[in-house]
């Protein structure tokens, strides 16, 4: 729906769906790459793939970056109680 599909900008960007990310100040394109990047991750996740060799800190930070565009105090909540820095930086 962020992507280049066939009207995406004049029939849902425009009229209503920038409204779901109201922290994001940019071009869709721009939020489209954000969000797909997350989509890979969460497939790979969903479908048994192999993370541990990702930038898990990096992947967690496009989490909480993406959430603020749609809702910066829940991605303050998120970042604050977040464990996965402490809990990656005590793996072997």
């Amino acid at each position: 729906m962020l992507g280049r599909g066939d009207g995406y900008d004049q029939r849902l960007w425009r009229p209503a769906l920038h409204r779901a990310f109201p922290g994001h100040r940019g071009r869709r394109r721009d939020l489209h790459q954000k969000v797909d990047y997350l989509r890979v991750f969460r497939n790979k996740i969903a479908h048994h793939g192999a993370i541990h060799h990702r930038h898990l800190v990096a992947d967690h930070d496009a989490i909480v970056e993406c959430l603020r565009f749609i809702d910066a105090g829940l991605a303050a909540m998120v970042d604050q109680h977040s464990r996965v820095r402490e809990v990656l930086a005590h793996r072997p």
